[in-house]
């Protein structure tokens, strides 16, 4: 069950890196042209980029989330 709450965390998180990856390559090839190699290159690195940050965020919301559960209410100070 946690391994398909990670999967799913991870897509979930990689779709909206895909889609911010997106965002900026078409705005870089809407302000400055660009030719076929530049297209390609900036198809396959959005994919790339979004899984990366799909991957590295998930991993950085786990670590936040356990960093405050083990610093959780201080009792008898």
């Amino acid at each position: 069950m946690n391994l398909a709450r990670a999967a799913c965390c991870i897509a979930v998180l990689s779709a909206v890196g895909f889609g911010l990856m997106k965002l900026t390559f078409a705005f870089v090839c809407w302000t400055g042209g660009h030719n076929l190699l530049e297209a390609s290159v900036g198809a396959v690195a959005s994919v790339a980029l979004g899984a990366g940050l799909g991957i590295e965020s998930f991993l950085w919301l786990r670590d936040w989330r356990m960093r405050n559960l083990d610093d959780g209410p201080q009792k008898g100070l």
